[in-house]
């Protein structure tokens, strides 16, 4: 579990106030196994409310807690953010001829270890949080991730759809480096929503195609 400042206005008045944050949540571990997901808030640390605590504070109040530690929570909504998610990935010259060449990844476009503009592409979820439990905890990073720094040099195709024989629909587009004559970077899903959704991230940080 890791987790990040948020401020959030006061009710009522014109002032701001620091919150702890949960951002990520490891896949299979105690954290999630107790219900704790992305957005919820830290209310208490071993019955001792944190209200008004900065979120420095919190981290405090978390580290010189007696173990076993009790920490409670209100729940946030517990989607997954915008800029992350599953889809289907491969670099070549032109679009894959052949649904097998895919490879299934989980993007990242910035995130709690990279710049707002850079695209990471990871084997899972899994890996996702390895890495950012490493860097947090500056150990070495083990897992393989492709990281790509996104610009105005950048340019994205629209969404179409794509057929291959004997495999589900797909939907695709593409993003391509002006000066890359013959490589191109493609995505594609199953799910036209989650492939909306990134498009629309790295639109954030590159230009549609003219």
């Amino acid at each position: 579990m890791l987790l990040e400042r948020k401020d959030e206005w006061v009710p009522g008045s014109e002032q701001r106030r620091e919150r702890a944050v949960v951002s990520l949540v490891v896949d299979m571990g105690p954290a999630q196994g107790h219900g704790v997901t992305v957005g919820s808030k830290v209310l208490a640390v071993n019955g001792d409310s944190v209200e008004g605590m900065t979120y420095a504070e919190v981290l405090q109040a978390i580290k010189a807690a007696p173990r076993p530690m009790r920490v409670t929570f209100a729940r946030g909504g517990g989607g997954e953010e915008a800029n992350v998610g599953r889809c289907l990935y491969k670099t070549c010259a032109g679009a894959p001829r052949s649904y097998k060449v895919w490879k299934r990844r989980y993007f990242v476009i910035g995130g709690a270890v990279a710049r707002p503009n850079v695209l990471q592409l990871y084997n899972s979820k899994q890996a996702f949080d390895h890495v950012v439990i490493a860097v947090f905890q500056r150990a070495p990073v083990t897992q393989r991730v492709k990281a790509v720094k996104l610009g105005s040099a950048w340019w994205t195709s629209p969404i179409r759809a794509k057929q291959y024989d004997g495999a589900p629909p797909l939907h695709t587009f593409f993003v391509k480096k002006s000066g890359w004559h013959f490589k191109q970077m493609n995505f594609a899903s199953e799910s036209l929503p989650e492939l909306e959704r990134l498009r629309e991230q790295i639109l954030r940080v590159c230009r549609p195609a003219t």
